[in-house]
């Protein structure tokens, strides 16, 4: 029982740390070796994961993002939307906290990389024709509609079991 003193400005109580999360992450050369497989993956999805390692964007902010959010000529990604997948279908819903939304500076290997994407998506828009559903989507499948949120994982889990790095 604590006993309060009505006449004390304050009260003392010891507050519990919060618990310290251990990350697992990867050596420049895990990562190196990873991006490798993905890139004989397919290049949306190396694109995709290359893009998370230099940016730390969340999955659902990779798959929200669109081509109007990358400012190729500041070399910046501007952080607006989440892209969600529900029982009613998918969707854009805003970002964990206020504080996620964001501008991040690019360097020029990630900026060439999306540059090289782009000009992939556009033949791949051509090939496709009508039947590509254009969203503005960075990462869309094939068809411009977009990645399943599950998909990217898994993608991501057998690329690591490929590459032989340890799970992140």
């Amino acid at each position: 029982m604590v006993n309060l003193d009505v006449h004390t400005s304050y009260i003392k109580v010891e507050v519990p740390l919060g618990r310290k999360r251990k990350y697992v992450t990867w050596t420049r050369e895990e990562l190196n070796r990873f991006l490798s497989f993905a890139k004989l993956e397919n290049i949306i999805y190396y694109t995709a994961f290359l893009t998370a390692a230099y940016t730390g964007m969340r999955r659902g902010e990779l798959l929200g993002l669109k081509w109007q959010d990358i400012d190729f000529e500041h070399a910046q990604i501007h952080i607006q939307r989440n892209l969600i997948y529900d029982e009613d279908g998918f969707r854009f819903g805003n970002l964990k906290t206020e504080a996620s939304q964001r501008i991040i500076a690019i360097d020029d290997f990630l900026l060439k990389g999306l540059k090289r994407y782009k000009a992939k998506q556009a033949e791949i828009k051509l090939i496709m024709g009508n039947q590509y559903e254009d969203n503005d989507l960075v990462f869309a499948r094939e068809t411009g509609k977009p990645i399943f949120p599950r998909t990217l994982t898994d993608v991501f889990n057998r690329g690591i079991k490929a590459a032989g790095v340890k799970k992140i």
